[in-house]
């Protein structure tokens, strides 16, 4: 169970970090004076961003899937 737990708070550090990240680079876009090829370079940036926290959200449902299953074991 602490293995659990452990990973769920990676997972969670993870997904806080991928936020910041991503609120980051949409300051950064707001700037008038950014370069077309700056704005690409971001805006790739923040699709990566998207698909690994697409990703989290996958690893926490395969994450609460597994806890019910295991209550569901152990009634």
């Amino acid at each position: 169970m602490d293995d659990y737990i452990k990973s769920l708070e990676d997972l969670s550090d993870k997904r806080t970090k991928n936020g910041y990240e991503k609120r980051k680079i949409m300051k950064l876009l707001e700037d008038d004076d950014l370069s077309e090829p700056e704005r690409i370079d971001l805006r790739k940036k923040y699709a990566v961003l998207v698909n690994e926290n697409q990703g989290f959200m996958d690893e926490i449902i395969r994450y609460f899937d597994c806890h019910q299953l295991y209550k569901e074991i152990n009634q």
